[in-house]
């Protein structure tokens, strides 16, 4: 086996390993609050969640382009130093003003999103070198801080702590790299080439744009003409697919510096091979997933979550099915910008952002109907982009 595919199988490994804990984590503080809130609050906290997500995107885009462009290893110490300081103001910050009640959405939101930013600046410059293990550390430790924040806290009001959890996780991530990043600088990479700079960006910020919104698009969507009760148990089917999407995409965060590296250094076919495979199984394992989530989950959940999906199992594979194809469109649209080929991934991305024109002019669809409309609507764009040639 070629150098490059051992680099690749390590890393997936390492990160899936990571992102498996992390993903266990963030699964526990969705059951945690999906326990402790009242139906209508946690569907609040998810419609939360995914605004944040999709504002988010700008933290992202900015992991994207630092996969781009990665910084001088002098450079990127000093900005670790600038990062440090500035998390750790931002904690404070956060701590006295969940603690005199004015800590809402909009102020959880944008601290969120401003450390957001950083902490993903900051990622992309170890996933650039390739640094699966601190990246993989990283997330780790951003989701057990938001565990143990929401878990722990004692703010006021009832969403309080929750928001302040899911501002306060990036604070980790930042601490960490950061502290490696002065204590053991990381090594030098390539500089990007002038006259592919405006590509470069315009597909990162494709990337990032589809890697926030994709996973949030149907609750985004369903907002539009569902109660918060409904909401709320739609959240609560989501958990498997949630875990079922984010499980997965560990693989998309290795295979991205690979595709790059590939069309910079020529990477040998076999490898670039191998990669492929990969990616192809990991979709495949996502629709087993999802059959085997709809067989066993409404039977489990009493004992898992604490709560009956006992009557849900359409809904849970459906959003499994989803997901799974959600995941399939965002591996053709990272391929498609790691290849510079940004018109192409816009449009993907645009058809798979059309589906909102649903929840516009559908309001009176159920969510079963919906879902299965939206889950043929994601097949007809998946075999229509499979088809065109790479």
């Amino acid at each position: 086996m070629m150098q490059t595919q051992r680099q690749f199988w390590r890393g997936s490994m390492v990160l899936l390993g990571c992102n498996t804990l992390a993903g266990i984590l963030n699964y526990a503080f969705q059951v945690m609050a999906a326990r402790r809130l009242g139906v209508a609050d946690y569907g609040s906290l998810n419609l939360w969640i995914a605004d944040v997500t999709v504002a988010l995107s700008v933290g992202t885009v900015a992991q994207m382009v630092a996969n781009y462009f990665p910084m001088p290893p002098r450079s990127l110490r000093k900005f670790a130093y600038f990062a440090i300081t500035l998390a750790i103001l931002a904690s404070t910050l956060i701590c006295f003003v969940a603690d005199k009640g004015l800590a809402d959405g909009l102020f959880a939101g944008g601290m969120a999103v401003g450390l957001g930013l950083i902490s993903g600046w900051l990622g992309g410059q170890v996933q650039a070198r390739l640094l699966f293990g601190l990246l993989g550390g990283a997330l780790v430790a951003g989701a057990s801080l938001k565990l143990l924040v929401g878990g722990l806290g004692a703010f006021q009001g009832p969403l309080t702590n929750y928001y302040v959890a899911v501002s306060a996780s990036f604070i980790a991530p930042i601490l960490l790299i950061g502290g490696m990043s002065i204590a053991h600088p990381l090594g030098p990479m390539a500089e990007a080439r002038e006259q592919q700079v405006k590509v470069k960006v315009i597909c990162a910020c494709l990337l990032a744009m589809a890697t926030a919104l994709i996973p949030q698009l149907d609750i985004i969507n369903l907002r539009q003409f569902q109660s918060s009760e409904v909401l709320g148990q739609y959240a609560r089917v989501m958990l498997a697919a949630k875990a079922i999407f984010f499980g997965a995409a560990a693989i998309l965060q290795v295979a991205l510096p690979f595709h790059l590296r590939a069309q910079d250094a020529n990477l040998n076919q076999s490898a670039s091979g191998a990669i492929r495979k990969a990616e192809l199984t990991v979709v495949a394992a996502c629709f087993v997933a999802s059959g085997c989530a709809a067989l066993f989950l409404p039977w489990l959940s009493p004992m898992l979550f604490g709560f009956e999906l006992a009557d849900f199992q359409g809904w849970i594979l459906l959003t499994g099915v989803i997901a799974s194809m959600q995941f399939a469109l965002l591996q053709v649209i990272q391929r498609d910008c790691a290849k510079l080929a940004w018109v192409r991934a816009g449009k993907v991305l645009l058809a798979v952002g059309a589906v909102l024109i649903v929840g516009v002019f559908s309001p009176s669809l159920t969510v079963g109907t919906y879902l299965t409309a939206v889950a043929i609507y994601y097949a007809v764009i998946l075999a229509l982009r499979m088809r065109t040639r790479a």
